[in-house]
């Protein structure tokens, strides 16, 4: 059996569970201020605001 099998046999049979990390890329408005991205890939939503139009 190679290892690929093997990995997949042992997350089937729930003897291994994979902790797996996506990054996130932030997409949205050019309007869209104080968005900053913690080590952990997540913005703090209460620092987020949007400017205000142009005059």
């Amino acid at each position: 059996m190679n290892l690929a099998n093997w990995c997949q046999q042992l997350v089937a049979s729930k003897a291994m569970v994979p902790l797996i990390h996506h990054w996130l890329i932030i997409q949205g408005q050019r309007s869209m201020r104080g968005l900053r991205m913690n080590t952990l890939g997540w913005f703090d939503f209460k620092s987020a605001w949007f400017a205000p139009p142009d005059p």
